[in-house]
């Protein structure tokens, strides 16, 4: 079955239906389609890739229409459906009216799954965020919250718990506000967010039990994204209203929305809206509307390398990133942020709270003209030859999803696509092509009409940059627990350009790609290069009470290295925070990935990718290698031993008390990567124990396996002290070939938290 789209037109628009090889979408005006020539290519996985956007630098835009957006999109499925992405659907709303609403592909992998349209249900992740950040306004603005100054840890006790490393000097209350504008201060927590179907937690004060700690002061930059932050916000509505949140949601945002093909029990088959899904009809939805749902998209993954998709099927444990929508559905939220909080014919929020929604709360570094509003937006500013360009953006990623909304205020545009796949570099890919093509740059000679002051100068100041050279990590990682290991696969490293006036900023590269590392991409080349960051400003400021220490200011145009016309994004160093073990400075730059600025903090060498992925490596090639040649010198000395004993003459002995000791250490290590790994697989796979709200039992028991071994390391240095006496040179060698793979181990345990007292 393939259903209508919904949408509003002109009276005199007329509607017409397109067919393309594989691909199904609708579109309003005329039937003849406009072929766009795009500017830039795909995104290059596991590389700092290049951004395409042109804001501001091209005076050819074309109008938002039903025939412009359809050519556009139809050009970018033909490019990516099939070979990136099984499916993907858009929605396009300009003025108040849905102008393009479509879908192109396959709801599964092979298409036996039906098309795809912008009726298919999909899973959304953090666009769910909008839904929480609206309920909560709808309180404030009937008077059952007082202020979003509020304290949130009162008014949800468990979301204030402090690290017992980081501890020291977080003293700042959570309050409402800094929940809604990602500046908690919680550090990153990565357990427990997805889960199968039969897993997912009914209630949201499960999450509330296994809670992320605060690891730096709440309201202040560096912002960081936290589902569990969301997570307190939606507890928060429900203890308020007395009500489930799902059903606050449902019946105050989602049916007077007019989206009746959306909810948030996506993980319920007994849901009218998912049951409508899966039977391939029309259902009703709690208000008895009747919903037009054109079947569900399964998620999908594709791995490096593989020539096929892999089926994903997870869901949010969380109910405030549960969202199941369609592309036609989620049009009526980007109507409502760019209708001063009203469509389909009500006021969902007043004016004040929509406002609120969608201007900057907290800047992104001190001084910042962009960073986070009370709506869950991050703010983008692309500066261009001729002004500069904002954006708002919203992203959201599931286990084999990946969608986007974008508002263009200027324009009064707002644009969603999602993704039935985990591609987020397709859908920043999108977002530069749509912002190259369609978006309008602001003058900014006249204080633009957001009124903000321009934050870069056109020329550049000398400041030494040596001190700023290292690792960096993102900060929206864990620091206290096992999965502190992850930010691995989320560093960059900055280095001193060769004339040692600018910054070089490229990624590592690990042997794992990841969501975050997909979506790293920079402004204004056509091949993967390094970001070039010049100073522009610096200046020193002072200590700002618990939040931040005294320091220097240094803020950068950021672009692709040697691209002189690409547009000017921003970066900026500034100091850190005051509490126990903060970094002497942050790094923050909305060049790097496409959903808004990005922070990222220095690391030691120790915590680098760069010394822990070689150091792992050639650890474990060590001890696998003593660990061999220790059984086969054991088998031919036993070989070799006479077959009757004579008290006389003692058996020679197959290996030395520290061949022995150098040997047990290393298959301690050897041993405990096998059991975790046989861990893994007797819990049903690894999706499975991510799916848990803290890592199982007897995995925490394993963690005494590095613990062990590290105590073994310390005796084997003992006997090594011994045996300096004696003359055994080849036991010495290979003995502390072990110790010291053994100990550098030691160290990479520690920076990876590996400890059973983290865990």
């Amino acid at each position: 079955m393939r259903s209508t789209v919904r949408r509003e037109e002109a009276p005199s628009a007329r509607s017409s239906r397109r067919r393309a090889p594989h691909y199904h979408h609708q579109q309003q005006g005329h039937a003849s389609s406009v072929v766009l020539h795009l500017l830039v290519a795909a995104a290059v996985a596991l590389l700092v890739a290049p951004y395409a956007v042109r804001a501001g630098g091209s005076t050819d835009k074309l109008s938002v229409s039903s025939k412009s957006i359809g050519a556009f999109v139809e050009d970018f499925a033909g490019r990516y459906v099939g070979s990136s992405t099984p499916g993907l659907a858009v929605a396009v709303v300009k003025d108040g009216k849905t102008v393009y609403a479509g879908g192109f592909g396959s709801r599964t992998a092979g298409g036996s799954g039906g098309d795809m349209t912008a009726n298919t249900l999909v899973r959304v992740g953090g666009l769910s965020e909008l839904v929480t950040a609206t309920a909560v306004m709808q309180l404030r603005d009937a008077g059952r919250l007082e202020s979003l100054d509020d304290s949130l840890e009162q008014l949800v006790p468990g979301v204030s718990t402090t690290s017992a490393v980081r501890h020291q000097g977080i003293d700042v209350p959570i309050t409402i506000r800094h929940a809604l504008a990602h500046a908690g201060g919680w550090e990153g927590k990565l357990l427990g967010q997805w889960a199968s179907r039969a897993r997912v937690l009914a209630n949201s004060s499960e999450v509330l039990r296994e809670f992320p700690r605060r690891v730096r002061n709440p309201g202040a930059p560096p912002l960081a994204r936290s589902a569990h932050g969301y997570a307190a916000l939606a507890h928060l509505v429900s203890a308020l209203t007395e009500t489930p949140f799902d059903e606050y949601a449902s019946d105050m945002i989602l049916k007077p929305l007019g989206m009746t093909a959306s909810t948030m029990r996506g993980h319920d088959a007994q849901d009218p809206v998912v049951s409508a899904a899966s039977s391939g009809r029309s259902g009703k939805g709690k208000g008895g509307d009747e919903s037009t749902v054109d079947g569900a998209a399964s998620g999908h993954i594709k791995k490096v390398g593989a020539a096929t998709f892999t089926p994903l099927d997870l869901y949010a444990n969380n109910v405030a990133g549960s969202l199941v929508t369609t592309a036609s559905d989620a049009a009526q939220l980007l109507k409502m942020a760019l209708n001063g909080g009203k469509a389909n014919g009500h006021q969902i929020v007043s004016k004040d709270a929509a406002r609120d929604m969608t201007e900057m709360t907290i800047g992104s570094f001190p001084g910042s003209d962009s960073g986070a509003t009370l709506g869950g937006w991050l703010e983008r500013v692309v500066r261009g030859s001729s002004g500069a360009t904002r954006i708002l953006v919203q992203t959201g990623d599931m286990p084999g999803f990946s969608s986007l909304a974008a508002l263009f205020p200027a324009d009064r545009v707002g644009v969603f696509l999602a993704i039935n796949a985990g591609a987020p570099s397709v859908r920043a890919q999108f977002l530069d092509e749509f912002v190259t093509k369609f978006a309008s740059a602001e003058k900014e000679d006249d204080g633009a009409k957001s009124g903000k002051k321009r934050q870069q100068s056109s020329g550049s100041v000398t400041v030494d940059l040596k001190p700023y050279v290292g690792t960096y990590r993102t900060v929206q990682n864990a620091y206290t627990t096992i999965e502190a290991s992850a930010h691995l696969l989320s560093q960059i490293k900055v280095e001193l350009s060769p004339s040692g006036n600018s910054l070089l900023v490229s990624r590592i590269r690990t042997e794992v790609p990841t969501s975050n590392l997909d979506s790293a991409s920079i402004a204004g080349a056509s091949a993967p290069t390094a970001i070039e960051l010049t100073p522009t400003q610096s200046s020193t400021l002072p200590a700002d009470g618990s939040v931040r220490r005294a320091g220097d200011l240094i803020v950068f145009s950021a672009a692709a290295s040697g691209q002189r016309d690409a547009p000017a994004f921003t970066a900026a160093i500034f100091p850190g925070g005051t509490e126990s073990n903060a970094p002497s400075w942050y790094l923050v730059t909305n060049a790097v990935g496409r959903e808004g600025p990005v922070a990222f903090e220095p690391v030691s060498y120790t915590e680098s990718a760069e010394f822990v992925v070689p150091v792992t490596t050639a650890a474990h090639a060590v001890f696998a290698a003593y660990t061999l040649l220790w059984l086969v010198k054991g088998l031919i000395g036993a070989m070799r031993a006479p077959t009757v004993i004579d008290a006389d003459k003692p058996v020679p002995s197959a290996t030395s008390r520290l061949e022995n000791l150098a040997a047990a250490t290393s298959l301690t290590h050897l041993v405990f990567v096998g059991l975790v790994a046989l861990s893994v697989w007797k819990a049903g796979g690894l999706t499975e124990v991510l799916s848990a709200q803290r890592m199982p039992a007897g995995m925490r028991f394993l963690f005494f396996g590095p613990f062990i071994a590290q105590i073994m390391s310390i005796s084997l240095l003992t006997n090594l002290a011994q045996e300096l006496r004696k003359n055994s040179p080849l036991q010495l060698i290979l003995a502390s070939a072990v110790m010291v793979m053994s100990t550098a181990m030691m160290v990479v345990h520690y920076q990876m938290r590996t400890w059973i007292f983290h865990v």
